[in-house]
């Protein structure tokens, strides 16, 4: 056997060895979270979904105190909602994803140029769901409806807006399911402005009931009817919250300038208290919409993609942002990050000190650097130097482990 025969032995003996190894993980804890969803039945279960491809599904048991991995699929999870028989439902981006066995495993639908980003179960029949996002057709892009009444198996869709239109949310009235609503954006000579679409026919057919005074700001990611009154409808813009006591004809702006508006949810167990996501800043109202407040006691300077009341206790409200999930335990005037188990930072760059092993830096993205001196027992979480983004590499200084270089793409 000549030497290179015996050198790619040795290289695939190696690897075999590296393939059949265990991993563990060491953290840090945390990562982008973008939707959280909660259990019907029971409101301590909750799923936490990863922004990356592939998509990690995380479950609670115990109100988000702890996390573990309940399984993944291999797609961008845009939107995501849970059934009252428990079957889990995820849009992406050309796919629908169900789950059936609590997120462990997940059957994905190619839906072609269908792109999600909201998803609705039926109040009345867990088999029937709904989805918004935009269906892409060569260079245009148009704002569509989606329905399946086989559980995600097997959809429709039919367009609502006019071309260069887009699907953000939708929400389904639990006094009348018929009555639907649709929220997005749509781009008018170059300008992008907000959008809402109200169906009082299951869908069948939509009518643009957009307040004019909503036109220049440019963007709409949510919208909610009170659960309680299907009259009551709450639209979020880019930069403003409408309200609507006649089922989406007449629109009131009740704040000024409140950023984002992410996501808009109705606490189950108070329906007079309303909670808004923004930046850095979470948003309540307890009369139904008319006044609103801002929070942001513990919350990180990122955008909350996510806020999930809890079910039967108005205390507790959940949300996702790009550095982990975070929970209140105050009707959302304070919040904490509760991330033990949630391991899904993505790593840009590691280094390892050549005198001390046992040391490592690394960026993970989005949420800066981490430092442990113990091989990943501890982590701590030392200022970024810089605001130029994410590093791509970093290493010791082979003078001493007192010296970290970083290269960064730009800055």
């Amino acid at each position: 056997m000549n030497g290179c025969h015996v050198l790619l032995l040795a290289l695939l003996l190696l690897w075999s060895g590296i393939a059949r190894a265990s991993w563990e993980q060491i953290g840090p804890e945390g990562g982008d979270v973008r939707h959280v969803i909660q259990s019907q039945s029971d409101p301590n279960d909750l799923w936490a979904f990863s922004h990356s491809g592939p998509t990690i599904v995380l479950r609670s048991l115990d109100g988000g105190s702890s996390w573990a991995v309940a399984g993944s699929f291999d797609n961008l999870e845009h939107c995501a909602a849970v059934s009252p028989n428990g079957t889990l439902y995820a849009g992406g981006e050309s796919a629908f994803m169900f789950s059936t066995d609590m997120g462990v495993s997940w059957t994905s639908i190619l839906t072609g140029s269908i792109y999600w980003y909201g998803v609705a179960v039926s109040p009345d029949d867990p088999d029937i769901v709904f989805g918004t996002g935009y269906r892409s057709e060569g260079s245009t892009c148009i704002m569509c409806f989606m329905k399946s009444t086989d559980g995600g198996s097997s959809w429709t869709c039919s367009s609502v807006g006019a071309p260069n239109s887009y699907g953000q949310a939708m929400a389904v009235s639990e006094t009348d399911p018929s009555v639907m609503f649709i929220s997005g954006r749509c781009t008018v000579g170059g300008v992008s402005e907000p959008a809402v679409f109200r169906s009082t026919d299951g869908g069948g057919s939509w009518t643009d009931v957009t307040p004019a005074a909503a036109s220049a700001e440019a963007n709409s990611y949510s919208v909610a009817v009170s659960p309680v009154d299907g009259n009551l409808v709450i639209f979020g813009t880019h930069f403003n919250i409408y309200r609507s006591t006649d089922c989406g004809s007449t629109w009131t702006r009740v704040t000024d300038f409140q950023y984002y508006n992410y996501s808009i949810a109705f606490s189950p167990a108070d329906p007079g208290t309303v909670f808004a996501g923004g930046y850095g800043s979470a948003y309540r109202s307890t009369d139904a919409g008319v006044t609103w407040s801002s929070y942001s006691s513990g919350l990180p300077a990122q955008h909350l993609y996510s806020v999930t009341p809890h079910r039967t206790d108005v205390t507790k409200v959940y949300t996702g942002t790009l550095v982990g999930f975070w929970r209140s335990t105050s009707g959302g005037t304070s919040w904490s990050a509760a991330n033990t188990g949630l391991y899904i930072g993505s790593v840009c760059a590691v280094g390892v000190s050549p005198t001390q092993p046992s040391e490592l830096v690394m960026q993970v993205h989005d949420t800066g650097i981490w430092l442990t001196t113990d091989d990943g027992s501890n982590w701590t979480h030392p200022a970024t130097p810089l605001t130029c983004g994410d590093f791509c590499s970093m290493a010791f200084s082979p003078a001493g482990s007192s010296t970290i270089l970083a290269l960064a793409g730009s800055g």
